[in-house]
């Protein structure tokens, strides 16, 4: 019972998993000791939303055009959802529109599912009603808004503290065992590669017969997530594929989390598993540069040569996994911000086929000032530049396991990571020299955790 808990509601446009999509996400991750996490979200669903489920949740339809796409929040909702065990109400709907938004951005997300009305059926038999609004009347709870995800999501974990704390003669953890569906091992792989898996951060490997991994992945608890893998209930198609071939499991213990994610990028670019399509490799990169123009006007170009040089990142307007993708997004840019297609590259001429239409402002004629043109354009892919390295110059940044006291000391600078360094080799770091190779899957996680202070069990020191 002392898995950590994700308590999940949604707000849906409808019924339907591929048809319909999510509009709003709440999420409250129970850790150790009752830690709490909370997270709400509105999304631009990006389809026609049902007036009867607007009449429901309250929600207006500017907030949701206005609302982020999943896209842009998966990866904060896969961290907190990531290694917990997932909680919901009639859980096969959340669970299943979860897992195919994630799908949609390439993502493999699965978990051992919870569902609370099956819990409420288990545990008071003698009532006929357990839907949220029984539950909610039944036990006293509060629930400012209901039918809106966050506040449905607590209503989950306020029952569930109620069970837990005020009716202690209930079964409930022999009840949630015998909810979860115990993970169905590969017929290939012998319990005993289960038993020895360690409940550390780090890397796993899954190999079938040959040499080359069928699949690499990262976790905050190796155990929990390998254990996940193999879930019956929650198999998705590449998961299948995986558990019909794997004969074995290597796995590396990390300090944490930082080491785990930066070990998982490199050892998925060297070693190319079959699975791992979501880590890009290095050598398709596609970049949009910035150059300005014979006359100081700012352009855009496509640089497909797979590598970028650290010293000229502030370049780099956007990264792309190819050139039709680059292509796409500067026309999304142009559409956005009323950008000219010709200074991006994207038609020949001295005067674009927007002007004529009133979208763009004729820069490509001369009619925009060179001042105003080059403001806009730097705003527009602002959120896209990469930032300048918030170090001085390299840092050095220890991670420790506070259980096992492991540590594990890292080599960065300017958004590259140079080397892992040995307690004993830190006296030599001034006189050995160190090769620079940006990768923009470690440049993700190194902003992440070094720009937003994610500095749990961190510690970041200036190279002298």
């Amino acid at each position: 019972m002392d898995h950590p808990l994700a308590f999940v509601d949604i707000e849906t446009t409808g019924s339907s998993v591929t048809a319909d999509r999510i509009i709003e996400i709440g999420i409250l991750r129970v850790d150790a000791g009752d830690r709490v996490t909370e997270y709400k979200t509105l999304l631009n669903p990006h389809t026609h939303i049902p007036p009867f489920i607007l009449e429901m949740t309250g929600i207006s339809p500017s907030a949701l055009r206005e609302a982020p796409d999943f896209r842009d929040v998966m990866q904060d909702v896969y961290e907190l959802l990531e290694d917990c065990i997932f909680v919901a109400h009639n859980a096969r709907f959340d669970y299943a529109f979860i897992r195919n938004e994630f799908k949609r951005q390439d993502y493999t997300y699965s978990a051992k599912v919870l569902c609370t009305v099956k819990l409420s059926r288990l545990l008071f038999p003698h009532h006929n009603r357990h839907n949220l609004d029984s539950i909610i009347q039944r036990f006293g709870i509060a629930c400012e808004n209901r039918h809106r995800a966050f506040d449905d999501a607590r209503v989950l974990w306020d029952f569930y503290r109620i069970v837990r704390d005020d009716h202690p003669h209930l079964p409930l953890e022999q009840t949630v065992s015998s909810i979860l569906r115990q993970p169905s091992l590969p017929d290939h792989l012998g319990i005993n590669a289960t038993r020895e898996l360690p409940d550390t951060a780090g890397v796993y490997l899954f190999y079938g017969e040959g040499e080359v991994p069928l699949y690499i992945g990262k976790s905050r608890s190796i155990r929990s997530r390998v254990l996940s893998h193999f879930s019956g209930d929650n198999t998705s198609t590449t998961e299948l594929m995986i558990s019909q071939q794997v004969r074995r499991i290597e796995t590396i213990s990390t300090a944490g989390e930082l080491g785990a994610l930066i070990l998982e990028a490199r050892l998925i670019k060297e070693q190319k598993p079959l699975y791992n399509r979501r880590l890009r490799s290095v050598e398709s990169l596609t970049a949009i540069r910035l150059r300005p123009n014979t006359k100081g006007y700012l352009t855009a170009i496509i640089s497909e040569n797979g590598m970028l040089d650290p010293d000229s990142l502030s370049e780099v307007l956007f990264i792309a996994p190819s050139r039709g993708k680059a292509r796409d997004y500067l026309q999304e840019m142009c559409e956005k911000h009323g950008l000219c297609p010709v200074l991006l590259g994207l038609e020949k001429g001295t005067r674009c086929f927007d002007a004529k239409l009133g979208k763009c402002t004729g820069v490509c004629s001369g009619d925009e000032p060179l001042e105003s043109w080059n403001a806009r354009f730097l705003a527009a892919f602002q959120g896209t530049r990469i930032p300048e390295w918030p170090f001085s110059g390299p840092v050095l940044v220890r991670e420790i396991d506070p259980q096992s006291e492991r540590t594990d000391i890292f080599l960065f600078d300017r958004w590259c990571a140079l080397a892992k360094i040995d307690e004993s080799d830190l006296s030599e770091l001034q006189t050995t020299r160190y090769e620079y190779h940006f990768d923009p899957d470690t440049y993700k996680i190194l902003r992440k955790f070094l720009t937003k202070k994610r500095i749990n069990g961190l510690s970041i020191y200036p190279v002298r």
